[in-house]
């Protein structure tokens, strides 16, 4: 609990390992301050999530888990509120939650802020974390996808702040989330481990026993009548929207960002297996997933030149890629639940 007349307060945070989407940074931006979390963290982010494209999404979308994956994490104590609760001074709510300790995210207009590449040109809903303020200076301390569309640690003035959430306050989108850090005994679970290892191979998504997960009413619906892919299967999703773009030049490049955070999750795996004795330092599967890190880096890089020189073989050249990608994956990651498995 901090003193409610403190002049600056600052709640930690630490630049996130992958920025694929907002729900994710914010969310790992808190996890990564605090000691024992990547436990949790690699547990988690493991399997892929693939959506057709749909009437709100033309592109396959890819992501790692439930788009309510904060509500299953054990660190993380979570209170809501509605417009309701800012009919007073935005500034001093806020504050009061920062000085008990506690984040908060909140939907608010980019057109307000001026760090924003949207700022007195465009109105975007957008959801982002405040971790601290400073009184003197008059100004919160914000993280969100800022400048070109960074993912960015900022500070913004609390006059902007409060414009930006009172334009946003009769959205249907609004909602303001209160985030309280808990201490939790959480281990890591090498039963865990091999059942999402399984569930990325044979593209499922089976929930071990014991296994805490949360999946929304709007996403388990889906899953029951196997809208979603999931797993090593996306790669096949993947292909398929990208051939499209041959004819049509159209495709978002963000799952190819997903894919390239989702290996460099996987090689920060590794590195936590290593170092807990599961495999060697100099296992062949550590150069194994770097290789295939720098391809899905390659891919993405590739995608984004497609997007100014419009070159159809560089679509071709992603989608031999994935091939190779996807032939590699498969041996690294049946190496894995191998080793995984022995310790069970």
């Amino acid at each position: 609990m901090n003193d409610e007349n403190a002049e600056k307060v600052v709640l930690p945070v630490k630049y996130p390992v992958i920025t694929s989407y907002t729900a994710d940074a914010h969310m790992l931006a808190i996890l990564y301050s605090y000691p024992s979390t990547e436990e949790w963290i690699f547990n988690n982010y493991i399997n892929l999530w693939g959506e057709e494209p749909s009437h709100y999404n033309n592109y396959a979308m890819l992501r790692f888990h439930s788009w309510s994956i904060k509500k299953a994490c054990p660190y993380f104590k979570l209170s809501y509120f509605d417009k309701s609760f800012f009919s007073s001074d935005i500034t001093e709510f806020i504050i009061s939650k920062i000085n008990a300790g506690k984040y908060v995210t909140i939907f608010y207009d980019q057109y307000y802020i001026k760090c924003s590449m949207r700022y007195k040109k465009m109105h975007a809903a957008h959801e982002m974390l405040i971790y601290g303020y400073d009184r003197t200076l008059k100004v919160f301390f914000i993280a969100d996808f800022l400048h070109n569309y960074k993912y960015a640690f900022e500070t913004e003035s609390f006059d902007c702040i409060e414009s930006s959430i009172t334009n946003m306050l009769e959205s249907e989108l609004f909602l303001c989330t209160e985030i309280a850090f808990c201490k939790s005994d959480y281990k890591f679970s090498n039963y865990f481990l091999v059942n999402s290892l399984k569930n990325f191979l044979y593209s499922q998504n089976n929930v071990a026993e014991n296994e805490n997960v949360f999946i929304a009413q709007y996403e388990s619906e889906p899953i029951k009548r196997g809208e979603y892919v999931f797993g090593i299967k996306n790669y096949g999703l993947l292909k398929e929207k990208l051939s499209e773009v041959i004819y049509n030049n159209n495709y978002d490049f963000r799952s190819l960002h997903v894919v390239f955070d989702h290996k460099v999750m996987m090689c920060e795996l590794l590195k936590y297996l290593a170092n807990t004795g599961m495999i060697a330092f100099n296992d062949s599967m550590i150069e194994d997933y770097s290789n295939i890190k720098n391809i899905s880096r390659s891919n993405r890089n590739l995608l984004i030149k497609f997007t100014v020189t419009k070159d159809k073989k560089l679509i071709d050249k992603i989608i031999d890629n994935i091939n190779i990608m996807e032939a590699l994956e498969v041996k690294a990651i049946t190496y894995l639940i191998k080793k995984a498995s022995a310790k069970l």
